[in-house]
């Protein structure tokens, strides 16, 4: 059970990344002239699988059974 938590807190860590870099990567789009993002589909579902995993740990929290 104790590596099952880390597997989860990895995942935590890896989703908190994602979401990092598409909010800035959405901060460095608009400084620019034209200000348009458009980020494809599979960085979309990337993004939002990230924010669902989030906000189901934020939640229910890490408990295993």
């Amino acid at each position: 059970m104790y590596i099952a938590t880390k597997i989860m807190v990895f995942l935590l860590v890896f989703a908190i990344l994602i979401v990092l870099r598409e909010v800035l990567n959405l901060i460095g789009e608009m400084q620019k002239e034209d200000g348009h993002y458009s980020p494809g589909k599979g960085r979309l579902v990337l993004l939002g699988v990230a924010i669902s995993y989030i906000f189901t740990i934020i939640f229910t929290g890490f408990k295993l059974l």
